[in-house]
C-alpha cells in the first residue's frame, strides 16, 4: 500500500510542477491551458492503472450511481450556489465586479 501511495504522492507533485511550469514560463493562451491541464490530469490515472490493474474494478465501483446520492449531490450544489449568489447580492452595492471581468481578460489574454 505504501508504494502506490507514494507514486501517487509522487505523480500529483509531479504533474502540479509541470502544470505550474507550463502556466508560468511558457504563459500559454487561456484556452490552450485548458486542454493541457486536461490531457495532464487525465494521464494520472492512466498511468496508475498500468501499473496497478487490480484497482481497475474498485475504481469502477467510484462511478455507480445511486438515486440517494444523486440528491445529496445536487442538494448541495444548490446550496453552494445559493450561498455564492447570496454573497453577490449582499456584495454587488460595496464592490465593483464589472472592473474585476475587465482585469481577468486583459491577465489571461481571453478575447
Amino acid at each position: 500500500m505504501t508504494r502506490k501511495r507514494n507514486y501517487i504522492l509522487l505523480s500529483v507533485f509531479l504533474f502540479s510542477l509541470a502544470v505550474t511550469f507550463i502556466d508560468t514560463v511558457v504563459q500559454p493562451p487561456y484556452f490552450s491551458k485548458i486542454p493541457i491541464k486536461i490531457l495532464f490530469f487525465l494521464a494520472l490515472p492512466m498511468l496508475f492503472f498500468v501499473f496497478w490493474r487490480e484497482e481497475w474494478g474498485e475504481f469502477k465501483s467510484l462511478f455507480r450511481f445511486k438515486k440517494k446520492d444523486l440528491l445529496v449531490s445536487l442538494l448541495l450544489g444548490i446550496a453552494v450556489f445559493c450561498v455564492i449568489l447570496g454573497v453577490y447580492l449582499a456584495l454587488c452595492r460595496v464592490i465593483d465586479f464589472s472592473i474585476l471581468g475587465t482585469t481577468y481578460l486583459v491577465k489571461y489574454r481571453i478575447f
